[in-house]
């Protein structure tokens, strides 16, 4: 992964309208406070860095990059002002941290407005009850981005603490067998669906702007290392512009 010039000025702009100083960023993205402190005077930094700074500052991973070096939206174009492709899929990048904090995890799926949840797991039938009990305690607190009669239901704090409870004690179980949970997060941009009481729908119009969205990232694994750095496929923003803007 070849680093990329970043905005300094504004990555600063952007943690310090978070209201973090470069140690709280530090220790909620888990880059180094030397290596942000480069960042912001405009070194280049790795996507896999760009990539846990953009989910911790909760903005898209594309805002980090200076214009004049931000990798090319346009797969396939080649030109002055274009990179080849694999440039623009390096910020498709999302890392993933593994995890014994059930806290942490319920955490993050409160506050995210969707969520990803893969197992990349042999089952057997040494395992398979652990992973499916863990597999409906994450299914069964994953966000609804369209629920049902346009309400998302809260559990409560009785509920909250008990489930709690029983993920960590399942992760403590998967740990001892050799698998692990991993988990972290990327905000990319959608038009988001508002719900129509009186028709009962969930609808959204071309012109609305599009809002900045969480995504929660869950996978199972028996991966040994503490992190994982996975690609997804909606997170960089694409534009073609032969096509018509919507006003």
């Amino acid at each position: 992964m070849t680093p990329k010039q970043i905005d300094g000025p504004k990555l600063k702009r952007l943690r310090e309208d978070a209201g973090r100083t470069q140690e709280d960023l530090s220790k909620i993205s888990k880059v180094s406070v030397r290596t942000l402190q480069r960042a912001e005077t405009g070194e280049r930094l790795s996507s896999e860095n760009a990539a846990e700074i953009a989910a911790a500052l909760e903005v898209p991973v594309h805002e980090l990059y200076a214009a004049a070096a931000e990798p090319s939206l346009q797969p396939g174009r080649t030109g002055r002002d274009t990179q080849p492709e694999t440039d623009r899929d390096e910020l498709n990048n999302v890392v993933l941290h593994k995890t014994l904090s059930a806290r942490d995890v319920l955490r993050l799926l409160a506050q995210s407005y969707e969520a990803s949840i893969e197992f990349d797991v042999e089952p057997t039938m040494d395992n398979v009850n652990q992973l499916q009990t863990l597999a409906n305690l994450l299914e069964g607190n994953a966000p609804v981005p369209t629920p049902e009669w346009g309400v998302r239901e809260t559990a409560s704090h009785a509920d909250k603490l008990r489930t709690a409870a029983l993920l960590n004690k399942l992760l403590t179980e998967c740990a001892a067998a050799g698998v692990s949970l991993f988990f972290g997060s990327y905000v990319r941009m959608m038009i988001v669906p508002r719900y129509d009481f009186d028709e009962g729908i969930w609808y959204t119009k071309d012109n609305w702007t599009p809002s900045a969205i969480r995504t929660a990232v869950l996978r199972v694994s028996d991966e040994t290392d503490g992190k994982l750095v996975i690609r997804v496929t909606d997170k960089a923003p694409f534009f073609d512009p032969d096509d018509e803007i919507p006003f």
